[in-house]
């Protein structure tokens, strides 16, 4: 019997706002993590326009430093990302790859997609929403029945579909046969 993975995949959304002390939280706001099948990441990543487009780690201190600056948390968070939805509205509606500035040289590549400021704040109250129902360490949410969500709508209708979605993630997404 192949169990492999299903269309209908898990859903999991996190941020590490729900799970550190108020006073170490703050600079994780505006910042999410939505796992799907356990194994597809997409991040939700609150206003980057003063750094980039281009994405680089240039702002950032160097390694080994912690990040204690919201805006460099977040910048950490789009460059660790596979798959990243950001506001800008300049760029709402595009999408691009960007090159991550570390890890595995095949896996460099990540997408970032832009929302409208409005857009990303419906997306983000969706996502606070999401918690109650999909926030769990082991998450039983399922595709299907959170389609009604605006932040799994976006993920659907933008990332999924997108020419940046790598073979390995559709799989794992049940969109491609093995």
């Amino acid at each position: 019997m192949k169990l492999g993975f299903p269309p209908n995949y898990y859903v999991r959304v996190s941020s590490r706002t729900w799970s550190l002390p108020p006073d170490e939280a703050t600079p994780y706001d505006g910042t999410w993590t939505v796992d799907l099948n356990r194994v597809v990441g997409v991040a939700f990543v609150d206003d980057l326009t003063g750094l980039g487009p281009p994405w680089t780690a240039a702002p950032l201190p160097p390694p080994g430093t912690a990040l204690r600056d919201p805006a460099q948390i977040r910048l950490a968070m789009l460059l660790n990302g596979d798959y990243v939805v950001t506001p800008n509205d300049t760029l709402a509606g595009r999408s691009e790859r960007f090159e991550r500035p570390w890890g595995d040289p095949d896996e460099r590549d990540g997408a970032v997609f832009y929302t409208g400021t409005a857009d990303f704040a419906a997306l983000r109250t969706d996502l606070e929403d999401l918690g109650d129902l999909a926030g769990g360490v082991h998450s039983v949410a399922r595709r299907d029945e959170l389609l009604t969500h605006p932040a799994i709508r976006y993920i659907e209708d933008h990332v999924l579909t997108s020419p940046w979605l790598r073979p390995t993630h559709a799989r794992a997404l049940g969109r491609l046969a093995d």
